[in-house]
């Protein structure tokens, strides 16, 4: 994973566990995505960490407590 797309998933996800989960994510689709692979997705692949990132923090649902509490985290910082 490059530079850029670790920041751009640093930028995208609040929480640690959806930042390790995209992470995780971005790794298998580059793994199987790549050239040689059969499924090269060429320059498309520039929307993988927004994408993963996504999926990641759908996968990671919060309870509605813990929602308030992440959107009091937002507003504060």
């Amino acid at each position: 994973m490059s530079k850029p797309e670790e920041a751009l998933i640093d930028r995208l996800t609040l929480r640690p566990e959806v930042r390790e989960k995209a992470r995780v994510l971005l790794r298998l689709v580059h793994s199987t995505t790549g050239p040689g692979t059969g499924y090269d997705i060429g320059e498309a692949k520039t929307g993988l960490p927004a994408i993963c990132a996504y999926i990641a923090s759908k996968r990671y649902v919060l309870s509605a407590p813990r929602r308030r509490v992440l959107l009091l985290e937002i507003l504060i910082s």
